[in-house]
């Protein structure tokens, strides 16, 4: 069962810096749209605050979440 958290403290923030992977998954505006999930990774992933992440999407084939942004 997933956990709330009132924002990322520094136990929550050490197991995210561990991470190898992860996964950001967007969606289009429009109704008829494709739902896209696509695993990120390569150091890109940065903790900005106890409320804000931040990473470095680096564009491939389909760009799906550049579309949807």
């Amino acid at each position: 069962m997933g956990k709330s958290y009132d924002g990322i403290n520094d136990t929550l923030a050490t197991w995210i810096r561990q991470q190898k992977m992860f996964f950001v998954a967007t969606a289009p505006l429009a109704a008829d749209g494709l739902v896209n999930c696509s695993p990120k990774g390569m150091d890109t992933f940065r903790i900005l605050g106890s409320r804000e992440v931040a990473y470095l999407d680096l564009t491939g084939s389909g760009i799906e979440t550049i579309a949807h942004v």
